[in-house]
Order: structure tokens, then C-alpha cells, then sequence
């Protein structure tokens, strides 16, 4: 934690990360002491939360824990959110009042079995005005090379479009850990990109 304290500043913010599980037996709220420190110094923070459970309950990664990630440890997105689609109304406008990125993962929530890739959430997830992007989660561990190699292989599965594929560059723009002199070199790149 002392390294993050000592490295983040807005011009070069060092961002957080907490994932782990079974979500379940070790929610994300017990690292809230550890993390206040880092929270209360505007440190950017991203929660693994709602990903260990299958629908249509999703008992063991409740909606309840994206909330918690939310509103107690700050987190500015959300490491895969599957259980949103258990159907938390009031949870839903606050990622999109809070503009919280949902960062989905479908091949490692198909490999883990969570959901299979023909019926994850991502298309519903931005179609519904909730900031999403695609990624990797763990590259070596899922055999997953790049994101771009997520939607050449799984693209069509995932019932995504070029225009999908541009909402989630600019989502990762707006959702990404860097200073807003970065943020709009980005954007600038991704516009040039798209002439």
C-alpha cells in the first residue's frame, strides 16, 4: 500500500486492483481498513465483484457485493459484474449515475463456468447504456492473447459489432487509470484511427 500511496498523483495515477474469492467466503469489504488509506488519497480502484456465481440467484457473488465495491472501497470499475443480470434495478443507475466501467471477461467467466460465452452479458451490458469493455482478465491463465484476439475468436458469440467494438475502445479511453492530458491523447488516437 505504501508503494501506491508514494506513486499515484493525477499527472501519473497508480491504480488498484482487488480480486480474489471465493467471493463468498472473502468479500471484497474486508480489504475496506487496508484499503482507506489509498481511498481516501483518490487512488483509481477496480473490484473484482460479482463474478463467482451462476444465475439466475447468483448467490455466492451477490449484487450486493458490486454495490460494496461501489460505495465502500470506491471502485471506479468493476472486474466482470455478472450479477447485474440478477435484476438490482437501484444497483444499475448507480454504475450509471457513478459512469462505472463493468470490465467483462467472457473467456475466463465460460472457462471458470459462470456463464457460457453465447449468453454473457457484454452486448446487454452496452446496449443498456452501462459503460463496458472487453478484456482478458488473466492472459496466461485463460489462454488469451490480446483483446483483439477476444473478438476475432468470440466476437460473433458474443453478438458484437464494429460499432460495439468502437463504444468499447471509448469506454476503455474514458475508464482508464491516467492523467486527462493522457485521456485526451487517447481520444485523439482513437478518432484519428476511425477516419
Amino acid at each position: 500500500m505504501n508503494a501506491v500511496l508514494k506513486t499515484h498523483s493525477p499527472e501519473s495515477p497508480t491504480g488498484l486492483d482487488v480480486a480474489g474469492g471465493p467471493e463468498d467466503k472473502f468479500p471484497n469489504t474486508m480489504f475496506e481498513e487496508v484499503m482507506r488509506p489509498a481511498i481516501e488519497a483518490g487512488v483509481p480502484i477496480t473490484v473484482h465483484a460479482g463474478e463467482q456465481a451462476k444465475g439466475p440467484d447468483f448467490k455466492e457473488a451477490p449484487p450486493s457485493f458490486i454495490r460494496d465495491a461501489i460505495e465502500r472501497l470506491g471502485a471506479r470499475r468493476i472486474g466482470h459484474g455478472l450479477s447485474l443480470m440478477a435484476g438490482d434495478e437501484a444497483l444499475w443507475d448507480l454504475i450509471r449515475e457513478k459512469n462505472i466501467c463493468i470490465e467483462c471477461c467472457p473467456p475466463s467467466n465460460a472457462i471458470l463456468g459462470y456463464v457460457p460465452m453465447g449468453k454473457h452479458p457484454l452486448k446487454y451490458f452496452l446496449d443498456t447504456g452501462v459503460k463496458a469493455t472487453l478484456n482478458t482478465d488473466d492472459p496466461l491463465m485463460f489462454d488469451v492473447d490480446s483483446v483483439r484476439s477476444i473478438f476475432v475468436k468470440h466476437g460473433r458469440d458474443l453478438g458484437l459489432t464494429p460499432e460495439d467494438v468502437i463504444k468499447m475502445a471509448s469506454n476503455g479511453i474514458d475508464a482508464a487509470f491516467v492523467s486527462e492530458f493522457k485521456r485526451e491523447l487517447l481520444r485523439e488516437k482513437l478518432k484519428r484511427r476511425l477516419r
